[in-house]
């Protein structure tokens, strides 16, 4: 398998953990995927206990991360210094996005990234709405991958509201299955839905959150 190829299907890992929900909803928010949001017949309860927490004035980075801002798609946030920055448009959405990927090497086949994105909302449902509907999302995601479908988290990401879940998968690296694992994140705001996802390797879960964790505290958007 490529570079090319594994990260594609990576990209895919964390965006697309089910293609078997398809129903459509009557508003138009664009998911991770720019597929229409599933029917859900169940109620989204939000965990009332945020893991991750920022306000609308960022911290310093780290040492080990560098600030990158992005003027084109109006962000800003901290990612670690030497990874690969790789910007994307994504037609079905009409929306834009950037992946942070780490080097790879022998010990480490398939790499850490981190992917944001955003897309206009053809809808005028409040931005607590399009929440819930994401929190709908994302259960009916665990549903149709046979995970326990659970509450989904709420945490705050630049002073707003968002959802939060974890992630599951895996792939086949030159021949090894690799488990991947991550964690990505959904809100709304001006007219826009936001995702911000971290994957890598399974093995690498502490280091996964604490880079996610990092990300979407420092997360920012400009004015």
């Amino acid at each position: 398998m490529s570079r090319s190829t594994l990260l594609i299907t990576l990209l895919a890992t964390a965006l697309v953990l089910s293609t078997g929900c398809a129903s459509r909803t009557p508003t138009a928010v664009p998911s991770p995927t720019a597929t229409p949001f599933p029917e859900s017949t169940a109620t989204p309860l939000l965990a009332p206990t945020a893991t991750v927490s920022s306000d609308s004035t960022p911290l310093p980075c780290r040492a080990g991360s560098e600030l990158y801002t992005d003027s084109t798609m109006g962000f800003s946030a901290c990612y670690p210094i030497g990874w690969e920055i790789s910007p994307f448009e994504d037609p079905d959405s009409d929306g834009l996005g950037i992946d942070f990927i780490s080097p790879t090497d022998a010990a480490n086949l398939a790499p850490k990234n981190i992917s944001v994105r955003v897309a206009p909302i053809e809808s005028d449902e409040s931005e607590d709405k399009l929440l819930e509907q994401f929190a709908i999302y994302l259960m009916n995601l665990r549903s149709a991958s046979g995970r326990p479908v659970v509450p989904i988290a709420a945490i705050v990401v630049d002073g707003r509201s968002a959802a939060q879940d974890t992630l599951e998968n895996a792939t086949v690296v030159e021949g090894q299955r690799v488990e991947l694992t991550g964690w990505i994140a959904g809100f709304a705001a001006q007219k826009h839905m936001w995702y911000i996802t971290v994957t890598g390797p399974s093995e690498l879960q502490m280091d996964l959150q604490d880079i996610y964790e990092e990300f979407v505290s420092q997360f920012h958007l400009l004015p």
